[in-house]
């Protein structure tokens, strides 16, 4: 577990919160938030092992493609899930 204490403006708190909130190997169990001075102090797990994650696709005929990133970052807008990270294909 690591314990941070981080101090700034509200929106840049609050951007980096919602940054570490959507990387998968990061795990938020704590906060604690002090607009009236701008302050977060916040305990996390970090899980470097959980960096790959396998996205499942459904073709229109049925299939399922599996296709394993890294880093992935994923967000939502409206009815949209966008999924974003990279692969290695050490043979190509």
């Amino acid at each position: 577990m690591i314990k941070l204490q981080i101090e700034g403006s509200h929106k840049k708190v609050s951007q980096l919160l919602l940054e570490l909130e959507q990387r998968s190997s990061i795990e938020v169990i704590d906060l604690q938030n002090r607009e009236d001075v701008n302050e977060v102090t916040l305990q996390l797990i970090h899980s470097p092992d959980k960096r790959q994650k396998i996205v499942k696709l459904m073709t229109k005929d049925g299939q399922e493609l599996h296709i394993p990133l890294l880093d992935t970052i994923q967000a939502r807008f409206e009815n949209i899930h966008f999924i974003s990270g990279f692969s290695i294909d050490i043979f190509s």
